[in-house]
Parts: structure tokens; sequence; C-alpha cells
């Protein structure tokens, strides 16, 4: 330290008043914390993919939404879903995330 100028020392001082004590990092300073959010669907689909692998489902094209009706006249309205569909076990598989929607 014996090289620093008095410009130098002056400055930090500055720096030390104008920002307190702030550190980025290094020794004894806390760590930040990633907030992680789950998606409940994302485990869903991830089951009933492995449920559609098992009894052969192959995908069908492309579709850009589809709509489920329901009888308290609630829709289920699913954006850019994946539609597979196994014809040995006559089953339609649809993943995606769903969103709920009143008529």
């Amino acid at each position: 330290m014996s090289d620093l100028t008095p410009e130098i020392i002056e400055a930090r001082k500055k720096m030390a008043e104008k920002f307190g004590n702030l550190k980025l990092g290094g020794k004894g300073t806390e760590k930040r914390k990633k907030l992680v959010v789950h998606k409940s669907s994302a485990v869903q689909d991830k089951k009933i993919i492995a449920i559609a692998k098992k009894a052969g489902a192959k995908a069908i094209g492309e579709t850009s939404e589809i709509n489920i009706f329901k009888d308290d006249n609630t829709v289920l309205h699913f954006k850019k879903p994946k539609i597979e569909y196994s014809p040995k076990e006559k089953i339609t598989f649809v993943t995606g995330a769903p969103e709920n929607k009143s008529k």
C-alpha cells in the first residue's frame, strides 16, 4: 500500500462516503438465493409422457390450440399442445399448459 498516492486514498474515501460499506462477492458476503418456482404441470406432463411412451403413442401433427368444454360451463384451453395417439390402446394424450376459462 505504500505505492498509493494521496489522490487515490482521497478518491477511495469519497467512494466509501457515497456508497457506504458495499461488498459484491468475496469472503464473508451473503450469497444470493435464487427463488425457484416449480410448475406442477411439468411433473404431470412427465408422467403422461412416460405413460404415452409405454402405450406406444405416436405424435399427431402440429395443432395450434385445443378447447375442451366442461359440464360446469368452463373451458380448458391448451395453447400449442403436444398430441399423441395410441391406436393399440385407443387413447389420445394431450400435454401442455392448460388455462381455465369461463364461457
